[in-house]
């Protein structure tokens, strides 16, 4: 019974989507850093040996140790502790952002392929001038007004990923209009919401997660990015950027916060863009093909 049941089940690993991800090594090292960071995130209280706001003047700027396994900064707070956080951080920054711009990309993209007209030139005429502002200079401009915050962040970040997820969706509707089973729901008088919602958006849609996959890696580094600038999350929330930022300050006293943290956004980085290449991979009709040939 066991070795009837073990290739079946080895065959529906193979062609799951997970199994299909882990052929190639740039797959398997996309998931595999990817359920490294998901993990620290989910379960950071329990695998932080530490509070990332525990303070121990008496360890302060000490190097690594068994008791401290990245060292300490300034204040003796565990660097691992706070580096386990801030994958917390990190990951509710960029999921929240990203999946918000994909959704106000989506609908107005839809919008704009489908009814076309004065509709879609001011949805372009949109898409256009929000992409026009330099986007770091945009959230400078909006944190000094409003001051940092969490919500802060995710709203500036969704706003400034929405027009390339919005010009992805209107040029799959250009496409997908034109189809005969759409053009065939529309002879038999279904509406322009069902025939978008039926048989248009499902469609139209994968290429939008490929690209959101690829947006999460940019997310996070432009969050360390305003976090190093001190225009993120205030403290003493443990953010990459500010932790970096920190070791920066006492480089020559410590490197430890610098090789660390700098090591975990790699990680991270890395592992959402092959995750990312992965899924391109494997949706892409012609990069397929190619394969088979």
């Amino acid at each position: 019974m066991t070795t009837d049941a073990t290739p079946s089940l080895r065959t529906r690993f193979r062609r799951s989507l997970l199994g299909r991800l882990v052929r190639d090594a740039t797959g398997a090292t996309g998931v595999t850093f990817v359920a490294l960071i998901v993990i620290l995130a989910l379960f950071a209280p329990w695998i932080a040996p530490y509070e990332p706001q525990e303070i121990d003047v008496l360890q302060r700027l000490a190097g690594p140790s068994a008791d401290h396994w990245m060292g300490t900064d300034q204040l003796g707070r565990d660097t691992f502790s706070r580096l386990v956080h801030g994958a917390r951080l990190a990951l509710l920054v960029a999921l929240p952002s990203v999946l918000l711009g994909a959704l106000l990309g989506m609908v107005l993209g839809l919008l704009a392929g489908y009814y076309r007209g004065w509709v879609e030139t001011v949805l372009l005429w949109l898409f256009d001038v929000v992409r026009s502002f330099p986007a770091l200079l945009f959230a400078i401009a909006i944190i000094t007004l409003t001051g940092p915050s969490l919500t802060v962040l995710i709203l500036i970040m969704a706003l400034t990923r929405f027009p390339s997820y919005g010009r992805l969706i209107r040029a799959q509707t250009l496409k997908m209009r034109e189809e005969e089973y759409v053009t065939a729901s529309q002879a038999l008088g279904a509406s322009s919401n069902r025939t978008m919602g039926r048989h248009i958006l499902p469609n139209a849609v994968a290429p939008l997660f490929i690209q959101a996959a690829m947006d999460i890696p940019v997310v996070v580094t432009f969050e360390a990015g305003l976090s190093f600038l001190g225009l993120g999350v205030p403290p003493p929330t443990p953010s990459w950027g500010t932790i970096l930022r920190e070791g920066y300050t006492y480089v020559r006293a410590t490197p430890w916060m610098i090789v660390f943290g700098s090591g975990f956004l790699v990680v991270a980085t890395l592992g959402f863009t092959f995750f990312a290449e992965a899924l391109r991979d494997l949706f892409d009709v012609k990069v397929r093909n190619d394969d088979a040939a």
